[in-house]
């Protein structure tokens, strides 16, 4: 358990690291934040030192963009020119024929679209090098149901308003959730028994 422990660590640092969010404000500062929330006015968010801290309140206006933890990025400047757009009357999503068919669009699209498994793929990788000892980290992380899914959903009318979309959408992100989980664990757990190979075969090469 002793062992265990500081290795649990080193791995949800990991996963931490890579759940940060960049806020660049206009006047060429940056604060590395765990965004809350973004409404018509403000950024909610709170600063990645001291997450138990208080929360921030920015105006749109003093903020240049986000760097989200996912990569991707919200620019402010380009965001407010298309602000008329926004208003104007969004056409409805394409009919769906079945509810099969339907379903079937939401796996294809978390297919394409859905990349947040990273974080949960580098912690089972390391995990994977301990062996037994980070066999928990996979397993929460492929029952835990993924936080980050909107992030990734390419259609969000279609998401909050057909409920088969949405069900085949979430289902196929936890799927390559979980597969990533395991098979980075695998990869970990046969990268230390690689290792451990190769030292017991250049032990046994010495001592011929």
């Amino acid at each position: 358990m002793k062992f265990f422990l500081p290795v649990l660590l080193t791995i949800l640092s990991c996963i931490q690291l890579q759940a940060q969010d960049t806020i660049y404000f206009h006047r060429q500062e940056k604060e590395v934040a765990k965004i809350l929330e973004i409404n018509q006015a403000e950024i909610v968010y709170r600063k990645m030192s001291y997450l138990d801290g208080p929360i921030f309140r920015s105006p749109k206006s003093d903020v240049d963009s986000i760097r989200f933890a996912n990569g991707l990025k919200e620019v402010f400047g380009v965001a407010m020119v298309k602000s008329d757009e926004s208003l104007a009357p969004s056409s409805p999503p394409p009919a769906v024929r079945t509810e099969r068919e339907s379903y079937a669009m939401g796996v294809s699209d978390a297919d394409q679209y859905y990349r947040g498994h990273k974080g949960i793929g580098t912690a089972s990788y390391i995990s994977g090098l301990f062996g037994l000892y980070g066999f928990p980290v996979p397993l929460v992380g492929s029952l835990v149901r993924p936080t980050n899914m909107l992030y990734y959903v390419p259609d969000m009318k279609r998401y909050n308003t057909d409920t088969p979309y949405f069900n085949g959408f979430n289902s196929r992100a936890r799927s390559i959730k979980s597969n990533k989980a395991w098979s980075n664990y695998g990869y970990g757990a046969a990268t230390t028994a690689g290792v451990f190979l190769i030292l017991v075969v250049a032990v046994l090469t010495s001592v011929n």
